[in-house]
């Protein structure tokens, strides 16, 4: 899908009608490039309007006073419009909506340690800000790691939320790259935290690690 383009204070008139099903139309000459001219699936919102008739069409590509339109967007009807009728790229609610946060957005907490992580250390203590929710999956899906020198045994460092252990992040013995655990989803809300927090042996060699935790809010 492709991106919903704007442009300022575009409006014209309909050179001449069109039918309920017409897929061109042409505006006053020389106004046609007031409006975008999108290409590889953008498009622009243009609202026709006859004063009696309201119809939300999508331009999909421009060429000078000629616009290509897909019609009846936005839960509006196809219908004919006279020669005159008002052209004009609006302000719609399927705009607004895409302005609206959605769920399931990214949402990253992210560490970096230089050197051997001492026995117990707070890698990262993240605290969830206000007006958000964050969800971990599972396993932590999406969440990376990596180390700069391998352990030389299996080490978990512990993930907790406010305190109590959730997950784990285990470095095997020689690796490089962890895996991460948690049995089930875990939902995080406005000031929650969660650390990261290294084991209370300290691996003699894995070191310079870096790890993001991945969630959705």
């Amino acid at each position: 899908m492709g991106n919903r383009l704007f442009t300022n204070n575009a409006r014209s008139t309909l050179a001449s009608g069109i039918s309920d099903v017409a897929t061109t139309l042409s505006v006053a000459t020389g106004e046609g490039a007031l409006f975008a001219s999108p290409s590889g699936g953008d498009w622009q919102d243009i609202t026709l309007d006859d004063g009696v008739n309201i119809e939300i069409v999508h331009l999909t590509a421009r060429s000078g006073d000629t616009l290509t339109v897909t019609r009846a967007q936005e839960g509006t009807t196809g219908v004919a419009f006279s020669t005159g009728a008002k052209v004009e790229a609006r302000f719609t609610a399927g705009a607004a909506s895409d302005l609206q946060p959605k769920a399931g957005q990214p949402y990253v907490m992210g560490t970096t340690y230089n050197g051997k992580p001492a026995a117990s250390v707070l890698l990262l203590r993240h605290v969830i800000p206000t007006g958000i929710t964050v969800t971990l999956a599972a396993a932590m899906a999406g969440s990376q790691g990596k180390a700069g020198t391998a352990a030389t045994a299996q080490t978990d460092f512990d993930v907790q939320k406010n305190g109590a252990s959730v997950g784990t992040i285990r470095f095997a013995a020689a690796g490089t790259v962890p895996t991460f655990i948690m049995a089930s989803q875990t939902s995080l809300a406005a000031g929650d935290s969660i650390d990261i927090v290294a084991p209370g042996t300290q691996d003699a060699t894995l070191a310079d690690i870096g790890l993001t935790i991945f969630g959705t809010r």
